[in-house]
């Protein structure tokens, strides 16, 4: 079985400038490939080379490969399966599709994708830490005029 990083390196060379139709094929294949144990779904750690064969850059890996598989996980059932696979590349294959030639790279997308999904992901938790900073500041100003 070829390695994550083999299979899609040969695609993006081998197709690229995809139509749309094709994409969804492409992407089809990839959720075959990448299920390595053939379960029909897609694990952590099956994902986790899918991220890492295209270049995707983690801040926090750990968290960072959480917050994707949780945002791919729709259902939140603890695995991807095929829908939810293609579901999360749906809007980058619109938008690439939308171009004047309607051509589409399909490690581009999955990567645009993934970037988008953790740059939504940091933004969460710097939110969360900015309110329960803010939180402990007004519960220290409570607590210090008792």
């Amino acid at each position: 079985m070829a390695l994550a990083s083999d299979s899609f390196t040969r695609r993006k060379s081998a197709m690229c400038d995809l139509s749309p139709a094709l994409t969804r094929q492409a992407l089809l294949e990839a959720f075959a490939e990448e299920d390595t144990d053939g379960s029909g779904f897609v694990d952590r750690e099956e994902l986790a080379k899918v991220v890492q064969s295209i270049g995707v850059e983690m801040q926090n890996p750990t968290d960072d490969m959480e917050a994707l598989f949780e945002t791919m996980d729709i259902d939140a059932n603890g695995r991807i399966d095929v829908t939810e696979f293609i579901t999360n590349f749906e809007p980058a294959m619109k938008r690439g599709g939308s171009t004047p030639m309607g051509q589409m790279d399909l490690a581009a997308i999955m990567k645009q994708t993934f970037d988008a999904m953790l740059l939504d992901a940091r933004d969460q938790r710097t939110a969360v830490n900015r309110s329960f900073m803010q939180a402990r500041e007004e519960c220290g100003e409570w607590y210090c005029k008792k």
